[in-house]
């Protein structure tokens, strides 16, 4: 027996030889459990690893789960994108039961063969977890936009209300601010530990400009110009990680804040550009391997299309996805289990 076993399902028992688990709560083979059975499992998108998944975004061989004197290890094995342990970048780390890791846009929950039988064969509960912390985000970002387009609204973190007899409390120096720290805001719930640590100075300087916000906050132009400039970098680096759906996103907010700044006009239709011809590319290999009855990858393909395209599903590229995607799982559900 290999040193892993490939089960289409969540909800299995306690399996001979089990030494832990990883269930797919979210990504391209989502509901699938990987039993371990050695104390060495590689997991990548190669067909040579123990755990093979069908992310485009992984690596051929991406991390390594090794279990220790000291317990269960993770490794990144010089993956390209890197690995989350529980929504933190992480080279080599111990595991605990109930763990979640992100591979590209694969996340395992991780649980040793110790836990009750209850606990192993119970639905994940990692995947609430990830919707809020999508939803958190989404809600910030929208925030931003509405400030933008609108003003902060009465009682929006901490904004005061329209002062009686007198200029509306929703514009002025206050504003600036609290457009300044939603945006920050923002971009740290999106990008994790790393964005905290780099963003230490810009939080004390908004410390220092609460304490006198006459003397230190600059006219509106320059505020909503600084904040479209965050959102503008991390839309580059996104950009230049070959992110480019991330990337429009934060090249649309950018322009939220400041509708003229140039850069982000010039780089959302670069990622325009990018993502029809990675939406053209998916469809033909998508294809070809769907033809070739290499089912795994032509789902993996399809539905690469339909995230780069939800936003514009009249798409006929969309639909046509749409289409194949479900003559692919309507062939796939007539396969027996997989063993790797």
């Amino acid at each position: 027996m290999g040193a892993a076993v490939k089960l289409k399902m969540t909800a299995v028992p306690r399996q001979q030889g089990e030494r832990a688990r990883l269930k797919v709560v979210r990504g391209p083979d989502y509901g699938v459990t990987f039993v371990i059975m050695g104390g060495r499992a590689v997991v990548g998108r190669g067909e040579e690893n123990d755990i093979v998944i069908s992310d485009l975004k992984a690596s051929r061989q991406h991390a390594e789960f090794l279990f220790t004197q000291a317990g269960w290890q993770l490794r990144d094995l010089g993956s390209s994108n890197g690995i989350l342990l529980n929504g933190k970048t992480v080279q080599t780390s111990p595991l605990r039961p109930k763990d979640t890791i992100t591979l590209g846009e694969t996340t395992f929950e991780f649980l040793t063969a110790e836990q009750p039988t209850t606990m192993l064969a119970a639905p994940p509960r990692s995947m609430e977890q990830v919707r809020v912390e999508e939803s958190a985000f989404e809600e910030q970002r929208r925030k931003v936009r509405n400030l933008a387009a609108f003003g902060t609204p009465p009682g929006v973190l901490g904004a005061p209300a329209p002062a009686v007899g007198g200029a509306s409390a929703g514009g002025g120096p206050r504003r600036l601010l609290v457009l300044g720290v939603i945006g920050v805001g923002a971009a740290l719930l999106l990008f994790g530990g790393e964005e905290v640590v780099k963003k230490k100075p810009a939080r004390k300087a908004a410390a220092t400009q609460n304490s006198d916000l006459e003397k230190y906050l600059p006219a509106d132009p320059a505020v909503q110009s600084k904040a479209a400039e965050l959102f503008f970098k991390l839309g580059f680096r996104e950009y230049t990680q070959g992110n480019f759906l991330r990337a429009k996103t934060q090249f649309e907010t950018a322009l939220q804040v400041a509708p003229r700044h140039a850069m982000a006009a010039l780089y959302l239709q670069n990622c325009e550009s990018r993502i029809k011809e990675e939406v053209d590319a998916h469809l033909r290999t998508g294809k070809k391997s769907l033809n070739s009855g290499k089912l795994r990858e032509a789902r993996a393909h399809f539905e690469q299309i339909l995230r780069l395209l939800n936003r514009d599903q009249t798409n006929p590229h969309f639909i046509e996805a749409k289409e194949q995607l479900e003559a692919v799982r309507k062939q796939m559900r007539d396969e027996p289990e997989e063993v790797s």
